[in-house]
């Protein structure tokens, strides 16, 4: 039977499904009130809202960059002397 926590969502685009599954252990470890086994989770938890945050921010960077370059493109005009 499934209910609410089967299946998370994200709500914002740079959480990872890694992230998500590693926040639905500590969940799990703190409704069942395993102190010791949510605070075995502290460390990766960290690592991989760091990582989510890293490769989120490569890749706003990357699109920025690639609208940059396509909108210095199109400014630039064909016949212009240097």
């Amino acid at each position: 039977m499934g209910g609410p926590w089967t299946r998370r969502q994200a709500k914002k685009p740079q959480i990872s499904q890694t992230m998500l599954s590693i926040m639905e252990q500590c969940r799990k470890a703190i409704l069942v009130c395993d102190v010791k086994e949510y605070k075995r989770f502290t460390r990766p938890r960290w690592w991989a809202l760091g990582h989510d945050k890293q490769q989120w921010a490569e890749k706003i960077t990357l699109e920025g960059q690639q609208h940059h370059s396509v909108v210095k493109s199109e400014t630039s005009s064909p016949n212009s002397v240097s």
